[in-house]
C-alpha cells in the first residue's frame, strides 16, 4: 500500500529533471510532482535544488465520509510527505557521493 513508482524526465538545456510520483494506492486522489534543478554558483559549484508538492483529494477515498474528507487529506499528506522525504535527501546524498569519487 506504501509503494509508489517514480516518473522522471531529464531536460538537458535547462539542466532539470521533472518528476512525478504515482501512489499504486489511492492514485485517483494523489498528486505528487516537482523538478530537481542543478544551479551553477558563483565559486564554481554546484547547488541541486529539489522542489515538489504533494497534495490529496481526500473526497477521491473511499469510505472517507466527507465531513472528514479534508482531515484526512492533512494527515495522509503529513504522513506521506514523512514517507518521500528521506528518498529526495538520500538522492542528493548519494549524487554527492558519486561527484565526490569522480574528483580523485
Amino acid at each position: 500500500m506504501l509503494s509508489w513508482d517514480d516518473y522522471a524526465r531529464w531536460d538537458e538545456a535547462r539542466w532539470s529533471c521533472g518528476w512525478r510520483i504515482k501512489t499504486r494506492s489511492f492514485t485517483e486522489a494523489v498528486r505528487c510532482e516537482g523538478e530537481n534543478r542543478f544551479v551553477a554558483l558563483e565559486d564554481g559549484g554546484t547547488r541541486l535544488e529539489i522542489r515538489g508538492s504533494l497534495s490529496i483529494d481526500g473526497s477521491k477515498v473511499s469510505g472517507v465520509p466527507r465531513f472528514l474528507a479534508g482531515k484526512v487529506a492533512a494527515t495522509v499528506e503529513a504522513f506521506l510527505a514523512e514517507k518521500i522525504r528521506p528518498n529526495l535527501v538520500e538522492t542528493a546524498s548519494s549524487l554527492r557521493k558519486h561527484l565526490e569519487s569522480k574528483k580523485r
